[in-house]
């Protein structure tokens, strides 16, 4: 009997994943495609442009704004391949002003792409685009702020981070997708196992309560506790994956869906991304600390802001 209940248990979280990732596929496949054509045109630098200002606003030089156009429209890896790109025209950097462009970059990149994961959760596309993109640029501004006023990391930032070229012809990076697109499988289907696992062994119970006190502040249930460590550890794709599957079961409420993708739109995937922008010579305790009050701060307004909006409308 317990081999086959183990059977049964693989066979389901076989489907929920594969039903997931043909989900994901239908947003990730297009948007790749679109991103890729418009790569080879050379269109991207264009969006550089309106963040110009913004780059000078924030005490960086106004090149970097080709970076993160390229960290938004893309990824992190693409916008540090042309960071690095750039050094050779850029003046010597501070590790606040690295820091900064790191903090830029972790809070808001790919916003097209994970804007449209989010949508599949049923959380707006425009909404949750724009409040990452204004929290970037927010959080970047306060951060520049306090360090100038007290003069902190002040010293020139030593970059480490050296992207690997590889190769670009088209049939490459066709497999380079099916590869990626077979490890979003895979993963997905071992989160699924791991929920299944938790679940059984009442793992999430514990982690509801450890994270209770962070559960209050962005307002969700416990039933949220272990999507947000997924979607905080491994990133906002594979937290989303679960977001998704529990949507379906009726498992988290249209509230929990929604703040818990803008918790997690603001601080996931902490541990590689945060190593990767590190490696530019910025601060940890900026990108990692500092993007995590950002993501309870901005949660806690959310949540009181609910709050009251539903008192009035009582």
């Amino acid at each position: 009997m317990k081999f086959f209940s183990l059977f049964s248990s693989l066979k389901d979280a076989f489907s929920d994943a594969s039903n997931v990732s043909i989900e994901l596929f239908k947003i990730l496949i297009p948007i790749t495609i679109t991103l890729k054509i418009l790569t080879e045109l050379d269109w991207i630098q264009y969006t550089a442009l309106p963040l110009e200002p913004v780059m000078s606003f924030l005490g960086l030089p106004a090149a970097l704004g080709l970076a993160w156009a390229t960290g938004i429209m893309l990824n992190i890896y693409s916008s540090l391949f042309v960071f690095i790109s750039l050094m050779p025209s850029l003046p010597p950097l501070s590790v606040e002003q690295v820091t900064v462009f790191g903090l830029l970059n972790l809070i808001a990149h790919s916003l097209i792409l994970e804007g449209r994961i989010a949508s599949a959760c049923n959380v707006s596309f425009w909404p949750q685009v724009l409040t990452r993109f204004v929290t970037a640029v927010a959080a970047g501004f306060f951060l520049h702020t306090i360090c100038t006023a007290f003069g902190f990391w002040q010293d020139a930032a030593v970059i480490a981070f050296h992207p690997e070229v590889r190769e670009t012809s088209l049939l490459f990076w066709i497999w380079d997708q099916i590869q990626n697109y077979l490890a979003v499988f895979f993963v997905i289907f071992m989160l699924m196992i791991v929920q299944r696992i938790l679940k059984y062994f009442h793992v999430t119970d514990f982690l509801s309560k450890l994270l209770k006190p962070v559960l209050l502040i962005i307002g969700t249930s416990p039933a949220a506790a272990s999507i947000m460590i997924y979607g905080i550890v491994m990133g906002l794709l594979y937290g989303s994956g679960i977001i998704i599957n529990e949507a379906r079961k009726g498992s988290l409420s249209a509230h929990d869906t929604f703040a818990v993708m803008t918790f997690m739109g603001i601080a996931h995937s902490l541990i590689e991304d945060t190593l990767v922008i590190s490696l530019l010579g910025g601060s940890l305790i900026g990108l990692l600390l500092f993007r995590l009050a950002v993501a309870f701060v901005l949660s806690f307004c959310i949540n009181m802001y609910s709050k009251y909006r539903n008192t009035a409308a009582a």
